[in-house]
């Protein structure tokens, strides 16, 4: 069993979410999760995060520590007016699974378990979340009531199902395939498209940013997604077996309007595929991170020590 050193204060503190132009506190008080705050990046911070959606970083490391460094002032100043003398500290960080590289989670963890503000007991790789992590948290993936039904069974009795993640936000878009069984999500496909980014100009060209985007989409189901079930390792998914539509990023609301149209218009045969909206997609991260650390925190209390939770599930394969 794979473990990693875990604290009890992981479930009691505050979660970041660092997006393409938008910055997300939450927290859990133990019974509720709220949204701290939201803020607007500035210039550095966005074309370091477009470098690193793009997997070119051109900056030195020192380039990318201001940044984040100067994120998490940021976050201290907030928490100093909200929480005044109380200390506080940032517990989780979560990214879009667009930039979730092995290379950018080290270079973040290096950055940010140097400032002040991180609470260093947590010390470990997992304090970096990504999308697949988030939704497990958000949604509750860990039953099979998260997925909306009490099980699905495939053609050789073996209990999954599929979640569809839409990521949108001012660098890109992209679609993540992830699957779900017994608690366990791993990541099936993803496809990110640069080109397909939402801008400021795009206003008067919508038919056309939401053709490339529905076209997009037509490609990348027919990937995946065939009629005949099958499980098997290699094999692609039966549509049967998508159960979940989920949202982030932090596009306007527009865009993520004509998106569900789209997808709607894609999936009209598949009415059992529920369209996720519970949380807005620019705080789901934020909220998501924030419940996945009071669902270790009740997980770690099950466990003869206080220190170790089972990592196992949220490792990629």
């Amino acid at each position: 069993m794979s473990t990693a050193v875990m604290h009890g204060c992981f479930g009691q503190g505050h979660c970041l979410s660092l997006s393409s132009r938008t910055i997300t506190l939450a927290s859990h008080d133990g019974n509720d999760t709220i949204v701290l705050a939201q803020w607007q990046a500035n210039l550095a911070y966005r074309i370091w995060f477009a470098e690193a959606i793009s997997q070119h970083l051109v900056h030195e490391m020192v380039d990318a520590t201001v940044v984040v460094c100067e994120v998490f002032n940021q976050v201290e100043e907030i928490l100093n007016v909200k929480l005044g003398a109380e200390k506080a500290y940032i517990t989780a960080v979560s990214i879009p699974f667009p930039i979730s590289t092995v290379l950018l989670r080290n270079q973040l963890f290096t950055t940010i378990s140097g400032c002040a503000l991180w609470d260093n007991r947590t010390g470990f790789f997992s304090a970096i979340l990504e999308t697949r992590q988030i939704l497990w948290g958000a949604y509750g993936l860990s039953q099979s009531q998260g997925l909306g039904v009490e099980g699905i069974v495939n053609e050789s009795g073996e209990g999954a199902g599929v979640v569809v993640n839409v990521e949108i936000n001012w660098v890109c878009s992209g679609i993540q395939v992830l699957g779900v069984e017994e608690g366990v999500v791993w990541v099936i496909g993803v496809d990110v498209w640069l080109d397909l980014g939402w801008g400021k100009d795009d206003e008067g060209e919508d038919k056309t940013w939401i053709t490339n985007v529905e076209e997009r989409f037509e490609r990348f189901f027919a990937q995946y997604f065939v009629s005949t079930p099958s499980m098997r390792k290699g094999d692609r998914y039966a549509s049967e077996h998508l159960r979940m539509v989920t949202f982030t990023g932090d596009a306007p609301a527009h865009a993520f309007a004509l998106v569900r149209g789209a997808l709607r218009r894609l999936l009209a045969n598949y009415p059992w595929v529920v369209f996720r909206e519970d949380f807005e997609p620019d705080e789901i991260s934020a909220i998501g991170a924030a419940m996945l650390g009071k669902v270790l925190a009740e997980e770690e209390a099950r466990y003869e020590s206080d220190y170790m939770v089972d990592m196992t599930k949220f490792q990629d394969t």
